[in-house]
């Protein structure tokens, strides 16, 4: 594995050591002097790899002060919009490095903002809000539709198909949950990244929640 760890972010850091605890080839591809994203083979197959780190901004860093203060502190979570931004600021590149051809793999992680990103956000920044359809007829409710999709989703069937699926990585050992999407031009197969650290989910269209592939 090619690394510069000396210039590496803690999520690189954390990223080069889960490919070492199991045995995948990971090799960073370097771009203009920097580390622009990684090539990992594993089990035969070759997926594009972009690490992006979720850091504290001065909000967190005010309210996590303020707790330390006061013993306690509370303040409203963006998580999935810092999510969204992070795809947007992939996509462009793991669509050049895998030429369509590849499937791509975006791996997200939290450097310890206040409000944290959990599995939740990741489903409301991909997959957008969650949405019912109420009917009334003579102003009673007729009709419930079961929770879908709704607005400021990234990922459609027009739109973000070369990302074949975004992790999310923890800091412990390190581990891996992968959310994969069922838009994806080159899915990934849970099977070529089966390791007790690394989890993999899916959405159930029926109930919009995360079921484990």
């Amino acid at each position: 594995m090619t690394s510069t760890e000396s210039t590496s972010t803690k999520s690189e850091t954390l990223f080069e050591l889960l490919c070492r605890n199991y045995d995948i080839v990971c090799t960073s591809i370097v771009c203009a002097g920097k580390k622009a994203d990684y090539e990992i083979a594993v089990k035969g197959h070759r997926i594009i790899t972009e690490i992006k780190q979720i850091d504290p901004n001065e909000a967190d860093e005010a309210t996590l002060n303020k707790g330390r203060l006061r013993g306690s502190a509370a303040a409203w979570g963006n998580s999935e919009h810092r999510i969204r931004l992070k795809i947007q600021e992939a996509r462009k590149q793991l669509k050049a490095r895998s030429h369509e051809i590849l499937p791509t793999l975006l791996i997200v992680y939290d450097n310890g903002t206040f409000a944290g990103t959990d599995a939740t956000d990741m489903k409301t920044a991909i997959f957008g809000e969650e949405k019912v359809v109420v009917s009334h007829l003579n102003h009673e409710v007729a009709s419930v539709s079961p929770i879908h999709a709704g607005g400021k989703r990234r990922f459609t069937p027009d739109s973000n198909t070369s990302i074949s699926a975004i992790g999310l990585m923890y800091n412990e050992q390190p581990r891996l949950s992968i959310f994969h999407n069922h838009f994806a031009t080159n899915p990934i197969d849970p099977e070529w990244l089966r390791f007790d650290g690394i989890r993999h989910y899916a959405l159930n269209s029926q109930n919009y929640e995360w079921i484990e592939r």
